[in-house]
C-alpha cells in the first residue's frame, strides 16, 4: 500500500491540527497485536506532553511511522526493543517537534545507510520493493519536515523533525482548524 501513495496521490487533503502524541499512541495500539507482540518486540513510548498539535495530514504521519516501525520489527528478527519518543527542540532559532523511532536491531551497514532514502535500496529480498523509506522521506517533506537516520551495531534511530506553528500563526490556526 505504501508504494501506491505517490503514483495515485489524491489531491492534497485539508490540513488539520493533529496531536503527534495521539498519532504515535494510536499507531502503537494498532500495531501491537499484529506486528509488535507476535515478533517478540517490546515497545516503549516516551511522549512529551508539551508537544503542540501540528497542522498536517494525520494519515501521512501515521503511514511514515508505521513504515519505520515495520522496518524496525523486521530488522529485529530475534526480538528486541522499539522506542518512540516525541520532544520539542530548537534548531537555528526554530521550534521543531522531533519524533524518534529507535530499535535495538543489528544496525545497517554504511553501504546501505549512504543510499537509504534512494529508491530500490532494499537488501531485504523477497517482495520488498525498496521504496518504503523513499516514500516516507517524500511524505515527511510534504509535511515541511526532514527525516534522518543514524545506525550502529546496537540499533538504528530515525529522527523526524516537523515545524511547529509560529506563535502568531497559532491563534489563526485555532480559529481556522479548531482547537484540540
Amino acid at each position: 500500500g505504501i508504494t501506491a501513495i505517490e503514483e495515485n496521490a489524491p489531491p492534497a487533503a485539508a490540513l488539520e491540527l493533529v496531536s503527534v502524541n495521539s498519532v504515535v499512541s494510536e499507531l502503537v495500539r494498532m500495531a501491537l497485536g499484529t506486528l509488535i507482540t507476535p515478533n517478540k518486540v517490546n515497545v516503549q513510548i516516551d511522549l512529551n506532553p508539551d508537544v503542540p498539535p501540528l497542522p498536517l495530514q494525520k494519515d501521512l504521519l501515521k503511514q511514515v511511522l508505521f513504515n519505520l516501525a515495520k522496518n524496525a520489527v523486521e530488522a529485529m528478527n530475534a526480538g528486541g526493543h522499539l522506542k518512540f519518543i516525541t520532544r520539542l527542540v530548537e534548531v537555528d532559532g526554530r521550534r521543531l517537534v522531533e519524533i524518534e523511532v529507535a530499535d535495538t536491531g543489528p544496525g545497517l551497514p554504511a553501504s546501505v545507510t549512504s543510499r537509504l532514502f534512494e529508491p530500490l535500496a532494499s537488501d531485504k529480498g523477497g517482495d520488498h520493493a525498496g521504496l518504503g523509506l523513499t516514500i516516507s522521506r517524500g511524505l515527511v517533506e510534504r509535511m515541511s519536515g526532514q527525516i534522518s537516520c543514524t545506525s550502529t551495531p546496537q540499533g538504528t534511530h530515525f529522527l523526524i523533525r516537523l515545524p511547529t506553528l509560529h506563535p502568531s500563526q497559532a491563534q489563526l490556526a485555532a480559529t481556522r482548524y479548531g482547537s484540540m
